[in-house]
């Protein structure tokens, strides 16, 4: 793995991320990664959900609805079909996104 030093700080820590637990798309990309982040939008305790198909996941997000009920936790799905996300959680075989106010 070849280090560029004149890169932005950014990039280089998402090549890091996607070096450590990825690399993205591959077998020994790690299941599950439970990216956390707050928001100044009132959405509340919100799941993010980027498949629809990914059963493992949507049975995970049935499992945190019912241990937090009866609190609200809305699940978002963010799904299209030509788009990849660069997100933290997009390296993992099963992203999951939780946004809290």
């Amino acid at each position: 793995r070849t280090v560029v030093e004149d890169i932005p700080y950014e990039v280089r820590r998402a090549q890091e991320i996607n070096h450590i637990f990825g690399p993205k798309g591959s077998d020994d990309a790690y299941d599950l990664i439970f990216d956390l982040h707050n928001t100044t939008s009132n959405m509340g305790g919100t799941l993010i959900l980027e498949n629809s198909r990914d059963d493992f996941t949507i049975q995970m997000f049935h499992y945190i609805k019912n241990a937090l009920a009866p609190e609200r936790c809305p699940v978002l799905l963010i799904e299209h079909p030509s788009l990849k996300y660069a997100t933290t959680r997009s390296v993992a075989k099963h992203p999951v996104g939780k946004y809290e106010k």
